[in-house]
């Protein structure tokens, strides 16, 4: 049951962050759902969830936007690293996923950013304007996503 949530969740975001917020997007940025997302279940559920989860919205993404591959690539590293090292933080579940989206959202939109503008120039004063407005932009959406993937993963203690 807990699967068919999330698959359900995850066609849900894809269909909002694909027809919806390309559209109103601002600066031309518009929110990374996925990645958002894969940081929280990466948080919340255990590592083969989160990174099942990466692994199949980054796949669908790129797929739905015919990119090179490197959502899927990025979203598995971010699952797999914060499934990884989240045992070792102490604090607050929300303060760290709002931290980790502050910190992941700007790191993944330099790589990617790498990737397409690789050998030509580029406008900086508006990379740097779309970078800082889709990483607040995620950060806004930590806010609503959080407590419906609460509600759908339910962290096992064990």
């Amino acid at each position: 049951m807990r699967f068919l949530k999330i698959a359900i969740y995850l066609l849900t975001i894809l269909v909002l962050q694909v027809v919806v917020f390309s559209r109103l997007n601002i600066f031309g940025a518009s929110p990374d759902l996925i990645l958002v997302s894969v940081i929280i279940l990466a948080v919340l559920a255990k590592p083969k969830v989160a990174i099942l989860f990466a692994f199949s919205g980054g796949l669908l993404q790129d797929i739905l936007s015919c990119g090179i591959y490197s959502n899927t690539l990025i979203k598995l590293v971010v699952a797999f690293l914060i499934s990884f090292f989240k045992d070792n933080f102490s604090g607050d579940d929300n303060l760290l996923i709002i931290a980790l989206v502050a910190i992941v959202s700007p790191l993944t939109l330099i790589i990617q950013a790498t990737f397409v503008f690789w050998g030509k120039q580029i406008d900086l004063p508006y990379v740097v304007l779309r970078i800082v407005s889709e990483s607040i932009y995620n950060l806004l959406f930590v806010f609503l996503l959080l407590p419906i993937l609460r509600k759908i993963v339910v962290r096992d203690l064990s």
